[in-house]
């Protein structure tokens, strides 16, 4: 608006420069700069004329210079992001310089600015894995050296990353083939993949099933060390926003235990007592008595101590095997188990016939006395009459009454070769 401070009762003109005029004495106009880095100057020219009643004219002139207003702008090297991403801005703004700017965000609680008042910061954005995007608007003012301004607002939506969760147990003894749990919050058709760390041994592999990579199967092999392994496994989600989470779980694969026992005799006549020596080894730098321990002696259960004897008895006219079973538990769940076997002799075992009593002169011939025969309990039969050794075999080597009145004592005297308690029958025989 212009304030006319020309004298006398006349009528006026303003010539604007651009070709357009007012009458009015005090006119209105509204100037236009369409640049946003340079000075506008318009050049104002007021005609007053008096000529109407005899008078004079007179002119004058003024400039009005139109500063510039900038034009903010920038562009984002990302507007859809994933949390804890971190983008960059490109300033494309036209200014009159020196200018200042600053930069603001939404949220700015989950969301910071490298520095507010640079041309070109960066935006990094907190760690989201709520499931929901959240959206965050970014505004740049600028401010020329004149003191214009103009604002320009961008948009970021920066999505939730997946939630990365599976359950394995703390502890292995192998070999066994472990089935992940997968708990990832996740949207639908994400991709899963494993990693484990390869330099260490027995070496594992994991297994995928197609539609089944959330849930792979672990094949563990036997640790056949001495000592226990560490083992990292690694999923990675990427959802369908490529966004992702990692999570490293790890599991100790532990030794298995040597089972070790020895008799102190392994083979004997009955009834007899063994001890048996534990000589068990539990690995990983544990001791023995950490070891659980079962003792079995034909599948039946007996004993759990380290070490313990047990009675073998013999009562038939065989050999007989007893089998004898270690089975070793670490405090970690891993087992052995050995087996052995004791060899229980038969005693001897001494028994004949005599056929009735008959008159003299009558001789006893191996048809007469009849010795049962044990393979297994004797190796060696001796035969007496009245104390006197008459022959050895398990055969009756023969013997003649001459008298009627006669008698004697038939003895039979077995042993065998294990040094089982000898075994005598005796018995009368007349004529």
């Amino acid at each position: 608006t212009f304030t006319n401070n020309s004298t006398s009762n006349i009528s006026y003109i303003w010539d604007f420069g651009d070709g357009l005029l007012s009458f009015d004495t005090n006119p209105t106009y509204t100037f236009i700069n369409d640049s946003y880095i340079l000075d506008t100057t318009h050049v104002i020219t007021l005609i007053a004329d008096a000529t109407s009643s005899g008078g004079c004219t007179d002119t004058t002139t003024g400039t009005v210079t139109v500063l510039p207003t900038p034009l903010a702008g920038f562009t984002l090297s990302e507007t859809n992001v994933c949390a804890t991403d971190t983008i960059y801005s490109v300033n494309t703004t036209q200014v009159k310089e020196p200018a200042t700017y600053q930069w603001s965000i939404t949220n700015s609680n989950t969301a910071s600015i490298s520095d507010a008042n640079i041309a070109d910061p960066f935006f990094t954005f907190s760690d989201n894995q709520t499931g929901a995007s959240i959206s965050y608007d970014i505004t740049l003012v600028v401010t020329s050296i004149d003191n214009c301004t103009d604002t320009y607002t961008e948009t970021v939506v920066v999505y939730s990353r997946p939630l990365a969760d599976f359950q394995l147990p703390s502890s292995l003894c192998g070999p066994v083939d472990v089935v992940v749990i997968e708990n990832s919050q996740t949207t639908a058709n994400s991709i899963y993949s494993w990693d484990f760390n390869t330099s260490v041994a027995p070496p594992i592999s994991i297994v995928t099933t197609p539609g089944f990579e959330n849930e792979p199967t672990i094949v563990v092999l036997e640790n056949n060390t001495t000592l226990s392994v560490d083992y990292d496994i690694t999923m990675t989600v990427e959802d369908i926003n490529g966004c992702l989470d990692t999570l490293t779980n790890t599991f100790t694969l532990y030794p298995e235990p040597i089972a070790s026992f020895s008799p102190l005799q392994s083979d004997s006549c009955g009834l007899y007592s063994i001890d048996f020596s534990n000589g068990s080894i539990a690995n990983n730098n544990e001791l023995i008595s950490s070891l659980d321990f079962e003792w079995w002696v034909d599948n039946v259960f007996v004993n759990d101590q380290q070490d313990f004897s047990y009675d073998f008895a013999n009562n038939t006219s065989n050999d007989i095997t007893y089998d004898v079973t270690l089975a070793t538990t670490t405090v970690h769940g891993c087992n052995d188990t050995i087996s052995g076997s004791v060899l229980v002799y038969p005693d001897p075992i001494s028994n004949f016939t005599l056929p009735l009593p008959a008159c003299a002169p009558f001789t006893l011939t191996s048809s007469d006395v009849q010795a049962d025969v044990y393979a297994e309990a004797n190796d060696v039969y001796e035969w007496y009459v009245d104390g006197l050794l008459l022959g050895t075999g398990s055969v009756f080597p023969g013997y003649t009454l001459s008298n009627d009145g006669d008698t004697i004592d038939v003895m039979l005297v077995t042993s065998n070769d294990h040094a089982c308690i000898e075994d005598t029958m005796i018995q009368t025989y007349y004529t």
